[in-house]
């Protein structure tokens, strides 16, 4: 009946409402199509009106490859409604879930995609901070891309002065306190946890590379903020150290470009 309401109500904007693609605490997120362009999107629709028409402003100021470009958002009724990029691929999560080992060249690409968004988002005039990294929200497109998806749990220090807000295992302790500043340092935990996962499912035979990687993560994750590696910037910097003496990139088993992503990663 639910369905029926809302298939109704996108019709109405002039989309046809197809296939479920998720569901969270406060929303659920559909596939669309636009009838005038045949262009398909992502709709995301709550009755958390003001959070939804909050997380569409952000992804109206953001500009860059990492996030989901922004559409059309509107109210109706009781429910509020986001149309946003749809984006293709598999979430890091279902990578791990299907026990596929990343490369150690993975791991790299993928968290400097990550870290080179989040600090375009910390350097903007007004600081962003996102606040809900997890590999539930990354995602690995067919092509090779890095994609980044949910702003819900995003904004300015100021917004989540006194909100508490993560996921727990990936969000910094700080933020489930509230009134605590939370901003780059929560950031960079929660990257320097899902190194430590990547890890985890990775398959790195040099030693020096893997060591590297630990100790990052390690910096990354220390209990009090000011002891972490200080922003992303940093995080990026000692990415590239890791790899310091791999001067014509690797080859044979390990890497082998974007096609192994392709072939190990994204499945049909």
């Amino acid at each position: 009946m639910q369905k029926e309401k809302w298939e109704s109500a996108l019709a109405e904007r002039g989309y046809t409402l197809g296939e479920k693609l998720g569901s969270g605490t406060f929303s659920t997120v559909y596939r669309v199509e636009e009838k005038r362009t045949g262009r398909i999107m992502a709709c995301k629709i709550s009755g958390q009106t003001q959070m939804l028409c909050r997380e569409g402003e952000l992804l109206q100021r953001v500009n860059h490859a990492l996030f989901p470009k922004f559409y059309e958002r509107w109210e109706q009724d009781d429910r509020a409604f986001l149309c946003m990029e749809y984006i293709p691929g598999r979430t890091l999560d279902k990578v791990f879930a299907d026990g596929i080992c990343l490369s150690g060249r993975q791991v790299l690409d993928i968290t400097a995609r990550l870290a080179e968004g989040l600090s375009y988002l910390h350097e903007l005039s007004e600081p962003v901070y996102y606040r809900d990294l997890k590999p539930d929200n990354i995602v690995l497109e067919p092509e090779g891309g890095v994609r980044l998806l949910d702003f819900g749990s995003a904004g300015t220090a100021k917004l989540f002065a006194n909100v508490v807000t993560g996921t727990r295992g990936y969000a910094a302790w700080e933020q489930f306190i509230p009134g605590v500043d939370t901003g780059t340092a929560a950031d960079v935990y929660a990257l320097g946890q899902i190194l430590r996962q990547m890890l985890c499912h990775s398959r790195i035979t040099d030693r020096k590379i893997y060591n590297g990687f630990v100790q990052l993560s390690r910096d990354c994750i220390r209990k009090l903020p000011q002891e972490r590696v200080p922003d992303m910037r940093c995080f990026h910097k000692r990415l590239e150290s890791c790899f310091a003496d791999k001067k014509n990139g690797w080859s044979g088993r390990e890497w082998a470009g974007n096609y192994l992503i392709q072939k190990n990663i994204i499945k049909s």
